[in-house]
């Protein structure tokens, strides 16, 4: 978790938070479809002896690219002489924040009823016979900055899991010198 050369210490912190699934149907039923399409196409085009190859390598790039997306970071928090960095794919142009100036890592909560799909049936009324779900917190951290607010997803997740790298956020920074608002000293 550490890395550091001479005096100036650096830790580092990859914040991998749960995907947003999708609970429609239809993106199971593309996922399974899209390689026979590439297969299609190939032999539409007059390769035929190439379809069932064109199948599989479309399959395995599919699944490669689902796997790498779960496992690189979507923010990497860095700490070098006293400034946490921010950088990743969920934030394309880097941030700098001094530790003096955060002042507290909180959750932005929320309420959420989705709808679901009919489970009964005709496949083609599914859409049709929709139900809302029973109530669910969904949460996204949030740094507390001299500035304003940072949220560091866009969209929120389980409320579990924000709570759960919310408290590792904070013992990371605790690790590196940051001291909450609440908790300095008076000046």
């Amino acid at each position: 978790m550490s890395e550091g050369s001479g005096s100036e210490r650096t830790d580092v912190l990859h914040y991998l938070p749960e995907a947003q699934r999708t609970r429609s149907s239809v993106i199971a039923v593309y996922t399974l479809i899209a390689p026979l399409f590439a297969g299609i196409a190939v032999a539409a085009f007059g390769f035929g002896e190439l379809g069932l190859p064109a199948i599989f390598i479309t399959a395995m790039a599919m699944y490669l690219y689902r796997r790498h997306d779960r496992s690189t970071p979507f923010i990497t928090l860095q700490i070098a002489s006293g400034v946490l960095h921010l950088k990743g794919r969920g934030y394309p142009g880097a941030t700098a924040i001094r530790l003096a100036d955060l002042y507290d890592v909180s959750l932005d909560s929320k309420t959420v009823e989705r709808v679901q799909e009919s489970v009964g049936g005709i496949p083609e009324l599914r859409f049709i016979n929709s139900t809302v779900a029973p109530a669910v917190d969904e949460s996204r951290i949030e740094l507390e900055t001299r500035d304003g607010s940072i949220f560091l997803t866009e969209h929120r997740v389980s409320n579990l899991d924000a709570s759960e790298w919310s408290n590792k956020i904070r013992r990371f920074l605790r690790k590196n010198g940051w001291v909450p608002e609440d908790e300095r000293p008076e000046s």
